[in-house]
């Protein structure tokens, strides 16, 4: 499918990119920032060590694997997928259940690379703030709007779930 494979292939350039980031490290200053006020103004730091900076791309990376792993089961295991009504569901005709998989492995996909974009833009914003003191302002923006889009693809997800055709 071409909207996977351009999943895919996002999520690679944006995990790239992340680990890129790390690369960094040595232009880092002695300190970086690990908690923020509601100013945004750095306060609390840490030592520049390499899990300091390793930390959020690993942890990313995990998330794309968990996000991965859970569309893999999909197409694996398709009697541990959790749907509402799913006796009636199981009903459905195999085309109709393979449509619905294949929107999950989309959402899924999709939300690995929301969460990747997401430690992007928190990883560039620690750098930033790493050498300024402050936070800037776009980190709110890109928390909020990841979170308003999951919930938006959730909705429009569990809408083609009960409007789906089942022929």
């Amino acid at each position: 499918m071409l909207l996977h494979r351009l999943l895919h292939a996002l999520n690679a350039l944006l995990l790239i990119a992340l680990f890129a980031y790390a690369a960094t490290y040595s232009a880092l200053p002695d300190r970086i920032p690990r908690h923020f006020d509601a100013a945004g103004r750095a306060d609390a730091w840490v030592e520049k060590l390499p899990v300091a900076v390793f930390m959020m791309p690993l942890v990313a990376l995990g998330c794309v694997g968990i996000c991965y792993a859970s569309a893999r089961m999909i197409t694996g295991r398709p009697d541990l997928v959790n749907v509402p009504g799913k006796t009636p569901f199981q009903q459905w005709p195999v085309e109709a259940q393979q449509r619905l998989y294949r929107d999950m492995q989309t959402y899924l996909y999709a939300t690995a690379a929301g969460l990747v974009a997401l430690f992007g833009v928190v990883a560039a914003s620690t750098v930033e703030a790493a050498h300024t003191g402050v936070q800037p302002a776009y980190v709110l923006f890109a928390i909020l709007a990841f979170l308003v889009l999951s919930i938006l693809a959730t909705s429009v997800l569990i809408y083609r779930v009960y409007h789906q055709p089942r022929r």
